[in-house]
């Protein structure tokens, strides 16, 4: 429960640290940042046999996971300054679909193999964000967008 707590608070404190973040170190760094955050503390979190540790590789994990979301869905919004509303819903769509079959892609592997391999296939995620990573975020805009 006390892990869970500090798990919790620190995806709180990320979520309203990450426009400050942004604005001091710019958001591809931001992003290449989280995302070698993501990509180092999951598979550490199934390495690690105490709890202590397993409890802190996954604070670092929500952590740098807290502010991903919300700053792609506003650098999207400054990218397709007229794409409106539709961009916006099918990016929450896509997020609520992750969501909800989050729990299942976690789940049955956790309860098939165990739960240190279920932490290891997470570590999928972070490395598919992190190889799309420098074709999906620019600097500057390119023109004509």
């Amino acid at each position: 429960a006390m892990g869970l707590m500090v798990f919790a608070a620190l995806m709180a404190i990320g979520r309203l640290l990450t426009p400050r973040i942004v604005r001091r170190i710019g958001l591809r760094k931001f992003f290449v940042l989280t995302g070698l955050a993501c990509l180092v503390s999951s598979p550490m979190t199934a390495w690690h046999d105490h709890p202590f540790f397993v409890v802190m590789w996954l604070c670092m994990l929500g952590f740098a996971v807290s502010g991903i979301f919300p700053s792609a869905n506003a650098h999207a919004g400054d990218r397709f300054p007229k794409a409106s509303s539709t961009m916006f819903a099918m990016l929450n769509g896509t997020s609520l679909v992750g969501a909800l079959a989050g729990p299942v892609v976690f789940g049955l592997p956790a309860d098939f193999a165990g739960l240190r391999w279920a932490m290891a296939l997470m570590a999928i995620a972070p490395i598919l964000w992190m190889s799309g990573l420098a074709q999906a975020v620019r600097d500057q805009p390119s023109e004509g967008q």
